[in-house]
């Protein structure tokens, strides 16, 4: 993963000061090696840790400068010799291996309509110095990252958004309804905003084009499908194609050299992924698999370790265990928030640093994982809003009995069958009734300690995904999954996890976000996901013989929640926190929230900690955002920007 960083237009090539200013905030991307290219219509330039350098990663290419094509990449591409084959078709064979080297012969082959044929998690920008034209888009997962920002007739564009506002003529006023989603732990559909309100983010699955003197043109390239189309084959066939779909999403993602860690737990997902690994490499991949998984205490609900090691014996092969007791709570929160791309933070960063140095232990440098397992395989309760829609009532009986639901459980009936199937007119009325919509499923609640106008709650509420952005003739199910590739969500977990294995020193790969493995269970019924009690139906059966009978056996309830981990470590560290920030508050300045809110919110959580999960997780984005706005907005110990 490298840190990349543009300035483009007339007399761009002669901004030297604010090119190093951008490329020094980039420096937790990796610092080791750094190359610009400079003309007088633009400078580019590339930092990057010495270890992915290696084959397998950059292969030694930072800026590529090729028949008057510029490319700067943040790439991993998969699927290679395709892609090969298909340029040397249209007569443009690579003179290189490095993804920058596939890019621009992509890009000399196809054009802007390059990333129709593109596979892989990138982010990449290409400047024909011939046309003066900028062409640059990211994957459709979101797993790197890209911004940009108009400085006066210059555009600049960096791999985070504080080397963007690094130029002296980006503004770095703070975008405050931005900040506030952040607070509450919202997932915008507004995905190209970020905390400065100049700065924009490419969102995943689009291309940015601009030419001086024009507006830049972000165009969406790849939208998520929609699920639940009931198409295909009968589940045996299908078993056996989705099996050889994810072995090849396996296979294109493992290390070339070096061993490939698999973060291995008890699930199905990553599971699945660590024997189709090891399989790959029984097929003529000579290069060694590791499963590195966390070890709990007996009792703790994050424990796993007897289904791992059955899986691991039946495999054949040693499990590197991580000690949980090892792995520190929070980080320090100043240090944190300085290398932080964004106020939003990850709660389980020192629980994935902790799994990447295991990795690292075993010499690995990829790492894959289950990551889109439970989005794409499963789904949640939602779908029994569909059987009520469609007047399945006799199957949404005996659903909902075997997930649990009695006649107890009245709000939760409604939250999950009712309001869904409402339309449009009785969501209104309920709304203007309470004074406040009705809070869906994949949407947050706005708490009542945070000092927010009116003005602003209305555009949280209007700004996170609602029942009617469903397609024509989606069901809820699948509404939901699009939801985890369409909204800021999805988009930033992916983005955020590369980013801290990147930092730990390993590169991270999801299988399970493969677009073909996507685009093959869009097709798929809702039953191959969930039905009668039975989860991940489809996956399951397409792994037999691949994992033990009994691991694969329907289960009673979810295994492996760490959030007892998680209890202790914000129990531990927010009271400090909140001391660490001293008596006022940027955000009160911000008008978001005050001192008095928050620690009458902190009061509350800290005498029951364990039951106010919700509340736990909003303190730890209030203060993540408050030592990200000092440590990222002004001059050091200025206050924070204005707000626009």
């Amino acid at each position: 993963m490298s840190g990349l960083a543009a300035i483009l237009g007339p007399g761009a090539g002669g901004e030297e000061a604010a090119a190093l200013a951008m490329l020094g905030r980039l420096r937790h991307r990796g610092a080791d090696q750094q190359q610009w290219w400079s003309e007088d219509q633009g400078r580019i330039g590339v930092t990057r840790a010495a270890w992915e350098l290696g084959r397998g990663f950059a292969g030694g290419v930072l800026v590529l400068e090729q028949d008057q094509l510029v490319v700067a990449a943040d790439a991993s591409l998969y699927y290679l010799e395709e892609l090969r084959r298909n340029l040397r078709s249209a007569g443009q064979a690579p003179r290189g291996d490095s993804p920058s080297h596939l890019i621009a012969a992509a890009y000399r082959a196809w054009g802007s309509r390059m990333v129709e044929v593109l596979e892989g998690d990138y982010a990449f920008l290409v400047w024909d110095q011939r046309t003066h034209r900028l062409f640059a888009a990211r994957d459709f997962a979101g797993s790197r990252p890209l911004y940009f920002a108009r400085a006066g007739e210059h555009l600049v564009l960096a791999s985070t958004p504080v080397a963007v506002t690094a130029h002296p003529a980006v503004p770095r006023a703070l975008n405050r309804l931005a900040i506030a989603e952040d607070l509450i732990g919202a997932s915008s559909m507004v995905v190209g905003e970020t905390p400065f309100s100049a700065v924009q983010r490419l969102p995943a699955g689009s291309r940015l084009l601009w030419e001086p003197g024009r507006t830049p043109r972000v165009e969406s390239f790849w939208e998520p499908p929609v699920f639940e189309r009931g198409e295909g084959p009968d589940a045996d066939e299908a078993a056996e194609q989705l099996r050889a779909l994810l072995r090849a999403a396996v296979r294109e993602r493992l290390a070339v050299d070096g061993p490939t860690a698999v973060w291995t737990s008890g699930g199905y997902d990553s599971p699945a992924v660590l024997a189709l690994a090891l399989g790959a490499r029984g097929a003529g991949t000579r290069v060694p698999v590791v499963p590195v998984s966390m070890s709990y205490p007996a009792g703790d609900p994050g424990r796993e370790d007897e289904l791992i090691q059955a899986v691991g014996t039946h495999l054949g092969c040693r499990i590197h265990w991580v000690d949980v007791a090892s792995v520190p709570g929070l980080p320090e929160p100043w240090a944190w928030a300085e290398r932080r791309e964004e106020p939003f933070a990850h709660p389980y960063e020192e629980w994935n640093r902790a799994l990447a140095a295991g990795s690292r232990e075993e010499g690995a440098r990829v790492i894959l994982g289950g990551n889109g397992g439970d989005q794409f395989f499963g789904v949640s309760p939602v779908f029994l809003a569909d059987l009520l829609r469609s007047g399945h009532w006799r199957e949404l009986l005996s659903e909902a009995r075997r997930m649990g639901f009695g006649r107890r459980d009245g709000r939760q009936i409604f939250h999950w069958v009712l309001q869904p199937a409402l339309p449009p007119f009785l969501l209104a009325l309920a709304a203007r009734l309470r004074g406040r919509p009705l809070r869906a499923h994949l949407q947050s609640p706005i708490p009542d300690w945070l000092t927010l106008d009116r003005a602003t709650i209305d555009a949280l509420w209007e700004r996170q995904w609602q029942y009617q952005l469903r397609r024509p003739q989606e069901t809820f199910g699948s509404a939901e999954t699009a939801w985890y590739l369409m909204s800021a969500f999805g988009q930033r977990i992916a983005t955020s996890v590369v980013g801290i294995a990147q930092q730990s020193g390993v590169e991270a790969r999801s299988p399970m976000y493969d677009r073909r493995v996507i685009e093959f269970m869009a097709r798929r019924p809702r039953a191959d996901r969930y039905a009668l009690g039975e989860t991940k139906i489809l996956l399951r059966k397409a792994l037999h013989g691949l994992l033990p009978a009994e691991h694969l056996a329907p289960r009673k309830a979810r295994t492996g929640l760490p959030i007892s981990y998680l209890n202790r470590a914000r129990t531990a560290a927010l009271p400090a926190w909140l001391e660490a920030v001293g008596k006022s508050l940027q955000l009160e300045e911000l008008g978001v929230t005050d001192r008095a809110g928050i620690q009458a919110a902190m009061a509350r959580f800290l005498r029951n900690p364990e039951w106010e999960g919700r509340l736990a997780g909003q303190l730890f984005n209030v203060l993540s955002a408050e030592f990200w706005i000092r440590s990222h907005t002004g001059p050091e110990g200025a206050p924070a920007a204005k707000v626009a």
